[in-house]
């Protein structure tokens, strides 16, 4: 992605809702650290994520996830129950950027159609070169995604992997673990969305330039 992007999540670090209900029909992907923010997915955002990044495999693409946060008993808690999909991009095969206009636009989504919600990280893909966050990754969400909330998601949609960074002691770290949701009673199937370990690491140098 381009220093250039220009966010405004619309929100401060204080905006966090303690009276929030959190799942109870969940299960753990993974393993969640004692310390680790607690994140929860609808797999449908997920299934659709992957299907929007499967869509066009020869550029990346990206946008925002949205959902409600909370603060119980001292742990953050996360609960992402959809997306926006950032138009007006710039992009290539391993870069995207953010204009003016997609900020427009996403706001303008989120107001509309995700009225309860806030803007509670981004995503993007890295189609064939693996799940990490490059150095322009790390600047993106350093200082424009810096609340301690705030996650990054990526996705390879030719590996069909997966995975959530988040702030962790000052350091944006990849997740070990998330949990995805449903209401009581629906079958969840975590199998799906589980990355091996031996798949996790990836390094920046394979992306041919850098950029993420």
């Amino acid at each position: 992605m381009s220093q250039e992007i220009e966010v405004t999540l619309e929100q401060s670090s204080e905006d966090t809702d303690t009276q929030i209900q959190l799942p109870i029909n969940c299960q753990e992907v993974g393993k969640v650290g004692s310390l680790d923010i607690r994140i929860y997915v609808w797999p449908g955002t997920l299934d659709e994520i992957d299907r929007f990044a499967a869509a066009d495999t020869s550029k990346e693409r990206g946008g925002v996830l949205v959902g409600r946060i909370s603060d119980h008993s001292g742990k953050i808690n996360l609960v992402i129950d959809g997306f926006i999909i950032a138009t007006h991009t710039d992009s290539t095969s391993v870069s995207l950027t953010f204009t003016s206009e997609s900020w427009s636009a996403i706001h303008e989504e989120r107001a509309s159609q995700y009225p309860e919600s806030k803007i509670v990280g981004w995503f993007h893909t890295h189609p064939g070169y693996g799940i990490f966050l490059s150095s322009h990754d790390l600047f993106i969400h350093q200082n424009f995604f810096n609340y301690p909330w705030a996650v990054a998601y990526v996705v390879d949609p030719k590996a069909k992997t997966r995975g959530f960074f988040a702030w962790k002691a000052g350091e944006i770290v990849e997740c070990t673990g998330f949990h995805i949701y449903d209401d009581p009673g629906q079958a969840l199937h975590p199998e799906r969305y589980y990355r091996p370990s031996s798949q996790k690491i990836a390094s920046s140098e394979q992306k041919s330039d850098g950029n993420g």
